[in-house]
């Protein structure tokens, strides 16, 4: 039996007329672009105080919403128990020096009124040393029992197992007693 092959004919230059050989390798061969709507939200929100200051500002200094709401995120986040300085503010926000020292004055005075330690909400959570009581706006408690494990379903199935091929195991013993007594009677 002979397998059919098709004749295959060599054409270089016709190939190399419609490959050139000037490929290179790519620095990266999968590239995604990031969705407009996945873009970095700052976690500060403005309220109707912040929007008040933002538009007095404008007629100043040209600034957006959002620029405002980012520029206050990174000095929240920039900033510790006790506030950044109005150097190390010009530092994080690397923007115009009036923009920055009007923002970080409304920022240190909008701080200093504050009642909890941040002006970015955050949820509340238990102590991790467990003292925390029985308070009504904790959003996510601890387990107080510990969870059962899978171990303990699985010594259940191997005891099943075991149980199983032990009654296999006398039923055959039955079976070969059997067969050997009615062999003895023939």
């Amino acid at each position: 039996m002979v397998i059919p092959v098709p004749e295959a004919e060599s054409n270089i230059a016709y190939y190399e007329s419609i490959y050139p050989g000037e490929f290179k390798m790519p620095k990266q061969l999968i590239h995604i672009q990031p969705f407009s709507l996945d873009a970095e939200q700052p976690d500060y929100d403005l309220d109707s105080e912040d929007e008040a200051f933002v538009n007095k500002l404008r007629k100043k200094i040209d600034i957006s919403p959002l620029q405002f709401e980012e520029m206050i995120d990174r000095l929240e986040k920039g900033s510790g128990q006790q506030p950044v300085s109005l150097q190390e503010a010009k530092l994080l926000l690397k923007e115009d020096d009036e923009l920055i020292r009007e923002v970080y004055e409304y920022w240190i005075k909008k701080r200093k009124n504050c009642r909890g330690p941040s002006l970015i909400s955050a949820v509340k959570q238990e102590k991790r040393d467990g003292s925390s009581t029985n308070d009504p706006y904790v959003a996510f408690r601890r387990r107080t029992e510990k969870m059962q494990t899978r171990k303990v379903s699985m010594d259940l199935i191997f005891y099943c197992i075991y149980r199983s091929l032990s009654r296999a195991l006398y039923i055959m013993t039955k079976l070969f007693y059997r067969k050997r007594e009615g062999e003895k009677t023939l």
